[in-house]
């Protein structure tokens, strides 16, 4: 399988781009190349500031992927310049989320079917996270762009970026 991973040279990017190429799929990464890493044998890389469209245009040319899994989709900016360098040339896209979106609750675990926090309380990440959600959502409703969405909770271990 042809694999894009959109950043992968840092904790849970990094994590998923060994598994992958430990499985035998055909990786290749996207990122501005800041990050050094040791990334496993025949992981192929390209560089480009997702901040500068013209340059991830170039970097991605014309290819195809199976699946692209986008690790470091922070705007909407960023999703929407994926989706739009993407559509019609992708099997799959999936974007990493966060729980910060869901509401507080004293109740857990809570499910995907928990309210999503937009008052003035969620934090400028949570916001944002959402706003990328939302542009996911409509983009697969209205024009079928092939999109999944992985809220990822609090994640710990092996090169972790996050603050003790």
């Amino acid at each position: 399988m042809k694999v894009l991973v959109i950043g992968g040279t840092s904790f849970n990017g990094l994590a998923l781009v060994r598994e992958l190429a430990k499985l035998g799929h055909d990786v290749t990464t996207l990122n501005r190349g800041k990050t050094p890493a040791e990334l496993p044998r025949g992981v192929r890389r390209l560089f480009a500031d997702r901040t500068d469209p013209a340059a991830v245009r170039a970097a991605l040319g014309r290819e195809d992927f199976d699946v692209v899994h986008d690790v470091t989709a922070y705007r909407p900016e960023d999703v929407k310049l994926a989706v739009e360098l993407l559509r019609g040339r992708v099997g799959h896209y999936v974007f990493v989320s966060s729980t910060v979106i869901y509401a507080p609750s004293n109740l857990l675990p809570i499910g995907e079917d928990h309210p999503v926090d937009r008052s003035p309380q969620q934090n400028e990440y949570g916001r944002l996270k959402i706003e990328c959600e939302d542009l996911l959502v409509r983009e697969h409703r209205e024009r079928g762009f092939p999109a999944t969405i992985v809220a990822l909770s609090m994640v710990f271990g092996p090169h972790n970026v996050l603050p003790d």
